[in-house]
């Protein structure tokens, strides 16, 4: 392979995976908003209904209303959580992958360096 076309390769490379980050940097937020701001009114509005509904003498209904829409409150938040590390685990293995084609690259370079260029193989002349 030569090392111009591994290099126009790498280059591409390179371009791809800076629009993928911004790309997944925008998903991020974009996920955060996108899951609270859909699951929290009709959440809101049925926590709303259900409370006016319970008498004002049931306690333990009320507590049990209000533990319950805390909690799915919570599991929406973590859900947010999930979906941003599942994004930065992305962009992190795709900067991964960079390192990884320099390396190749370096690597390359270095042995069309070390290489003879008359054709001669080695000592023997193989």
């Amino acid at each position: 392979m030569d090392v111009i076309y591994t290099l126009i390769g790498f280059t591409l490379g390179l371009i791809v995976i800076a629009i993928v980050e911004i790309i997944t940097g925008g998903l991020i937020t974009g996920v955060e908003a996108i899951v609270g701001m859909f699951f929290y009114p009709p959440l809101y509005n049925t926590y709303q209904s259900v409370y006016n509904e319970i008498p004002a003498n049931a306690t333990n209904i009320q507590t049990a209303v209000n533990n319950s829409f805390q909690n799915s409150l919570t599991y929406i938040l973590q859900s947010n959580t999930y979906a941003a590390m599942a994004i930065n685990t992305l962009a992190m293995m795709l900067e991964i992958i960079a390192v990884i084609g320099a390396f190749i690259i370096i690597l390359e370079i270095l042995m069309r360096l070390a290489m003879p260029r008359d054709g001669v193989r080695g000592a023997g002349g193989y």
